[in-house]
C-alpha cells in the first residue's frame, strides 16, 4: 500500500474508532458522517464538512483501516486500496467552546476557552 504524504498507522481488527481510542489515545465524541467512495467525497465533502456543526480542527477523518485522511491524495489512496467507507468523527476536547462563538470560519484557538486551574 502506498500512502504518499499521508499518515499511516497499523490497524486493529475491531475498526478505525477502536484504533483511534485504544491505540492512539485520541478521544472521539461521536461519528459525524461517512463517505462511501472517493466520488461521494468529491460530490458532497465540502457541504458535509461545512454543515456538520463542528469547526475545522475539531474533527478527524479516517478510512476503514484507520489511516488519517487530510488531503485529496489520501482519499484517492483509500479508493485505490479499497478502504472506504471513510468516517468523520468529532474529537473530544479538554475544554468547552465559547457559548456564542461562530462555528464557520472561526479557528479553534479563538473559540476555545481553556480550563481555569
Amino acid at each position: 500500500m502506498t500512502f504518499e504524504n499521508c499518515t499511516v498507522v497499523e490497524t486493529k481488527p475491531n475498526g478505525a474508532a477502536s484504533l483511534l481510542t485504544d491505540v492512539l489515545g485520541i478521544r472521539i465524541k461521536r461519528e459525524l458522517f461517512k463517505f462511501h467512495s472517493q466520488q461521494d467525497w468529491v460530490n458532497k465533502g465540502q457541504s458535509r464538512y461545512a454543515n456538520c456543526g463542528v469547526p475545522k480542527g475539531y474533527y478527524i477523518t479516517v478510512d476503514a483501516a484507520g489511516h488519517v485522511l487530510h488531503i485529496g491524495k489520501c482519499f484517492m489512496a483509500a479508493e485505490k486500496n479499497g478502504l472506504y467507507p471513510v468516517t468523520v468523527y468529532e474529537l473530544q476536547t479538554n475544554w468547552d467552546a465559547l457559548p456564542n462563538a461562530q462555528v464557520t470560519g472561526a479557528s479553534p484557538a479563538l473559540m476555545a476557552k481553556r480550563p481555569v486551574d
